[in-house]
């Protein structure tokens, strides 16, 4: 414990003696630490952002698509969905069952006469499927309210009143009580299952059905057979069970280019430990009078040698924690100021990989670019230093 105290002690005295060499020799380790926590931060936050697009525009991760057709003409809806719902728990998972129909509102409220918007009605949480950040308002929830209620995206805010009137068969109105972010150019609208009926008097036929099953895991077996019970019992046939989002091949393409940039990051540090090697061995020489002084009043090889890498380790900490408060302010400030607010992206945070990262990146440089002085301090011959 003295022999450590000691060592420190020495390392810090060092460290006030030549503060030039000390903070050239941090800066040559910060440029190879930053390099590869950048690679790191980078890597989390555009993972995160390519990942939120596409679970904003198609799915979140392990969602599967049901697609099914009625047996003999049609079939009730509602009631697959029901015996859905009761073999598989949604508090586990989420679900929701949708369908598009087209509405073409009046002239007056803002588009020409031939503008169609889509109408997606969906029963069950939808945004549970999706990454739809709600922008304003509310999203709308079952009722008979009149006149009916729907959430509008961007697209459709940019064109529609709060409320207006459509034409489908017959004239009805549409109230739209909040914008989401649904990341299409084509306006949308969305609407609760239960009160499709008020927009669309005529009943509606479906000869066909897709459901959105999202799981917390990548196995699509038990989403299949629940859907093929449930398709049993109430007059439909599974058609397929596919994976529906996309991250899986995302996650695969990022992987390669986060590979390719940690060598990029790996090359920076080893330009840092041939640096740090440079100064080292410079260093020694100067110092080798010192150093013998030291041998001959009693200091040992090893301590010598701890003298050196300690120094050097010291450096690496004051490196791996400018690298991580440089990545922290460009996480929590950078990111977020950049990032657009219809974006689906999380607010991000400092992963903890990072300062994991820092540390070992920085502890690694270290002592690969201080060994060999090392070495070299601990064989110095004091009878020729001293003779000389």
């Amino acid at each position: 414990m003295r022999a450590l105290t000691r060592t420190c002690a020495s390392v810090l005295q060092d460290l006030r003696a030549q503060p030039l060499r000390a903070i050239v020799t941090v800066v040559a380790m910060l440029v190879g630490v930053l390099a590869v926590v950048a690679v790191t931060v980078a890597g989390a936050v555009t993972e995160g952002l390519v990942i939120a697009k596409s679970e904003q525009e198609v799915a979140r991760e392990t969602t599967y698509s049901v697609d099914l057709t009625a047996r003999g003409g049609n079939s009730d809806a509602d009631a697959f969905w029901d015996a859905l719902s009761a073999r598989i728990p949604t508090d586990h998972v989420g679900l929701a069952m949708l369908e598009s129909r087209t509405i073409w509102p009046e002239p007056a409220a803002g588009l020409d006469a031939g503008t169609p918007v889509t109408v997606w009605v969906v029963q069950g949480d939808y945004r549970a499927i999706r990454r739809l950040p709600l922008l304003d308002g509310a999203w709308p929830n079952a009722g008979t309210s009149r006149p009916p209620v729907a959430a509008a995206n961007l697209a459709a805010a940019r064109l529609l009143d709060d409320s207006f009137t459509f034409r489908e068969r017959t004239q009805g109105v549409l109230a739209v009580t909040g914008t989401v972010a649904d990341g299409e150019p084509a306006p949308n609208l969305y609407i609760d299952w239960d009160v499709a009926h008020l927009m669309f008097p005529s009943p509606v036929q479906r000869e066909s059905i897709r459901v959105l099953v999202r799981v917390d895991h990548a196995d699509p077996t038990p989403v299949r057979r629940a859907a093929e019970a449930a398709a049993t019992s109430t007059g439909w046939t599974v058609q397929a069970v596919e994976r529906h989002d996309q991250i899986a091949g995302i996650r695969d393409e990022l992987q390669l280019v986060r590979t390719a940039f940690l060598i990029c990051g790996g090359i920076a540090l080893l330009v840092a430990a041939l640096g740090i090697v440079n100064i080292g061995l410079s260093t020694i020489g100067q110092r080798s009078r010192e150093l013998s002084i030291r041998r001959a009043v009693g200091a040992r090889r090893l301590d010598l040698l701890l003298l050196v890498l300690g120094n050097a380790l010291a450096q690496a900490v004051l490196a791996a924690g400018a690298a991580v408060a440089i990545a922290w302010v460009a996480v929590a400030v950078v990111v977020p100021r950049a990032v657009p607010p219809e974006s689906a992206l999380d607010a991000p945070t400092l992963p903890w990989t990072t300062v994991a990262v820092a540390l070992l990146a920085a502890g690694s440089t270290a002592v690969i670019g201080s060994l060999l002085p090392a070495i070299r301090a601990a064989r110095i011959d004091i009878a020729a230093v001293l003779r000389d």
